[in-house]
């Protein structure tokens, strides 16, 4: 991990093209804005049907047919919208904020048109109302500027066609000015509304980013921490032990050879166990061949250790290095440990799958099982390691599950985002 000052990889994201920096944050931003323009294509399919309707059933007195037309043409250009923006690409759902100038034009267009129509006819009036759903379009995106720019041009061409609208139908000018007013506090509400739906975003991405760091952070420190105790085992409790095991050839020859024995037997298992963690502490093969060869040496460890059958499930981790793998190994070193000291199991199968996003880690024995409240005692008395790794997985934006299985056993899942 490079070398950082504290708080570097925690500075406050300003705006949301800072958080699109992030390819994780970016990724996600054009998911919902994905989403957020699929509702405004709902939104404008809504409105070219109350175009076409209130042409074909209140027809203007006049240029019916030009009014049909654009009335058609706008109903294709919603459908058009909508499987664009289905595609979901980034450059399309950056763009589509010029449909709604789209919206703005065809409204015009067949405003205008019927609005030439003399006071038998209430259509150009009726299409006025459609105009109020222009704001409400724009509001579905993130981008201030976005509705601002689509807000102001529709609110004065709004102007221009009640103008038109009441010569031919001599509305008062009161009627006129309290539905420009009207208009102009829905396009002000939709602008802030834009506003305050942005801040939120910007700050659950701080809130994320912040979390990233800390879990960062965590992370290299427990990587240091756990480099410096294997460096003290090994120059330390193991050299004395190797050492003690060459002072066996000093013990007097009328040692008993009962004795000799029990004692090379318990230096040999002493250093062992000591090599066995150094090893996991430090696993410099979860580097260099991967975190299945990693997992694989912590299963032959375990099952020695607690004498039971373990299996190995693997085919659906592709090769190559992920960011997770330092948590997920850990992960699967403490539940092994758990089952070794705890289960009395006689079959331990782990299945390790991952997707384009997600990586899991399942750890099934057929132990004595999970007594409920248990988790919680344990805690209360000192052990902290399931409930360190669960708080390490949650902030890493995963889960922890643990679930009894029928018939004895416990089945624990572990699911972590790859971002």
């Amino acid at each position: 991990m490079s070398e950082q000052p504290p708080g570097a990889a925690a500075r406050d994201a300003t705006s949301l093209r800072d958080l699109a920096r992030t390819p994780e944050l970016r990724a996600l931003l054009i998911e919902h804005a994905g989403r957020g323009f699929r509702v405004q294509a709902i939104l404008r399919g809504v409105l070219a049907i109350f175009v076409l309707l209130t042409v074909v059933l209140v027809p203007p007195a006049n240029e019916r047919l030009a009014a049909l037309l654009v009335a058609l043409a706008y109903c294709v250009w919603a459908v058009t919208v909508y499987l664009a923006v289905r595609v979901s690409a980034e450059r399309v759902l950056r763009l589509n904020w010029i449909a709604l100038i789209g919206d703005i034009v065809a409204l015009a267009l067949v405003t205008l048109t019927s609005a030439g129509a003399d006071k038998v006819s209430w259509t150009g009036d009726l299409l006025l109302n459609g105009f109020f759903l222009v704001p409400v379009l724009a509001a579905v995106q993130l981008r201030v500027w976005v509705a601002v720019v689509v807000s102001t041009p529709a609110l004065a061409v709004f102007v221009v066609c009640s103008i038109i609208a009441r010569q031919a139908e001599a509305q008062p000018w009161s009627y006129v000015l309290l539905r420009v007013l009207a208009l102009a506090g829905l396009s002000i509400g939709c602008v802030l509304l834009v506003r305050v739906q942005s801040s939120r975003v910007l700050a659950i991405g701080n809130t994320v980013t912040h979390r990233g760091a800390l879990l960062a952070d965590l992370l290299e420190t427990e990587s240091r921490e756990r480099a410096q105790l294997s460096e003290d085992l090994h120059d330390g409790a193991l050299q004395y032990i190797l050492a003690a095991r060459l002072d066996l050839d000093d013990l007097p020859p009328d040692t008993d050879t009962a004795v000799r024995a029990r004692l090379s037997e318990a230096l040999a298992e002493a250093s062992g166990m000591l090599r066995s963690q150094v090893s996991q502490l430090t696993p410099a093969i979860l580097d260099q061949a991967g975190l299945t060869a990693a997992v694989r040496r912590l299963v032959d460890d375990a099952a020695d250790r607690g004498r039971f059958t373990v299996e190995l499930d693997a085919a659906g981790w592709p090769a190559g290095p992920t960011p997770v793998d330092r948590l997920v190994y850990d992960c699967a070193r403490e539940l092994l440990a758990n089952v070794v000291k705890h289960a009395h199991a006689r079959l331990v199968r782990i299945i390790l799958s991952r997707s384009s996003t997600i990586a899991t880690l399942v750890v099934v024995d057929d132990g004595s099982g999970m007594v409920e409240g248990r988790t919680d005692t344990r805690l209360r008395a000192g052990h902290v390691g399931l409930a360190t790794r669960r708080i390490r997985v949650e902030a890493a934006g995963g889960s922890l599950g643990v679930a009894s299985v029928l018939g004895g056993g416990t089945t624990v899942t572990v699911s972590v985002p790859l971002g």
